[in-house]
């Protein structure tokens, strides 16, 4: 429960967390205590809600609140942006972990074009 969950990250004194994208839109108004004792907030593995991600930045903001972006075949996170507001439209996903590249391809594999 979002309660026990809460609990447990206080009491062991978290400071960097990461969440599903289900979980937390699940969860995510229940914790905003623990959310703003966070240093980092990574949240991933599916499209995040942008309502859910503007309640928390409005209360109980952690730190650094990343959307954290990457197929399973290639590793966790590919890319992953820092979240410090909410506009219109979807939660992008941002720019490339280090030391690595993104290419973003159509059908035939080619590049597509930027936007």
């Amino acid at each position: 429960s979002p309660v026990n969950f809460q609990r447990l990250l206080l009491e062991q004194s978290v400071t960097v967390l990461w969440m599903t994208a289900g979980l937390f839109h699940q969860y995510a108004s229940g914790l905003g205590e623990a959310f703003s004792r966070l240093r980092y907030l990574i949240v991933g593995g599916d499209v995040l809600d942008p309502a859910v991600i503007a309640r928390v930045l409005a209360n109980g903001a952690p730190e650094h609140l990343l959307n954290g972006y990457g197929p399973t075949e290639a590793t966790t996170f590919s890319t992953t942006y820092e979240i410090t507001s909410v506009g219109n439209g979807a939660i992008p996903i941002g720019r490339p972990v280090g030391n690595t590249r993104l290419y973003v391809l159509d059908a035939q594999g080619e590049p597509v074009p930027r936007g």
